[in-house]
């Protein structure tokens, strides 16, 4: 089974496409794949003894990870990146956008357990990261969705850090 969120192509469809070769008299070599084409585009694929699958289209998500607010934050990332440190790079990145959105935003989701301290009141960036933020806010390179984005991504590479055992 595909562990994307591809679909896989069920007997039900794939008996409609061969009913319609059949009946037209189109029976050859690779007639399954050309009628998954025709329908999905460059979306369809097989897998060798499993079936055919389904890419989604483009959607939100995709669409998110595209916008010059996204690709900002992401470029400012890779600047300070430390192959040799990739959970502390990463963390680091994290608890930058986490206080930025505590205090210049929505706030941060519960599933990212950021716990602000409550001695803290109000925001003065601190360290490469948040400088880089206030900064490029202060310049509008980026939109609060974009943070919030940005913060998902980090928080999802985060647990497989963890889940790696590369965290310390």
């Amino acid at each position: 089974m595909n562990k994307n969120k591809d679909r896989r192509v069920g007997m039900t469809e794939l008996k409609e496409i061969w009913a319609e070769v059949r009946a037209n008299h189109e029976i050859q070599n690779g007639v399954t794949h050309r009628k998954l084409r025709e329908r999905y585009g460059d979306r369809v694929y097989h897998v060798m003894g499993d079936g055919w699958y389904v890419r989604p289209e483009k959607d939100e998500t995709t669409s998110r990870l595209a916008t010059p607010g996204y690709k900002a934050l992401r470029a400012e990332y890779n600047v300070s990146w430390d192959g040799g440190d990739p959970w502390g790079s990463n963390i680091e990145w994290l608890f930058a956008i986490s206080e930025f959105l505590t205090h210049e935003g929505p706030g941060t989701p519960a599933g990212w357990d950021f716990h602000d301290s409550p001695a803290h009141h109000g925001w003065e960036p601190d360290g490469y990261q948040e400088e880089m933020l206030a900064d490029m806010w202060d310049e509008g390179e980026f939109t609060m969705d974009d943070a919030l984005t940005f913060g998902h991504v980090l928080n999802r590479y985060d647990d497989m850090l963890r889940a790696a055992g590369l965290n310390y």
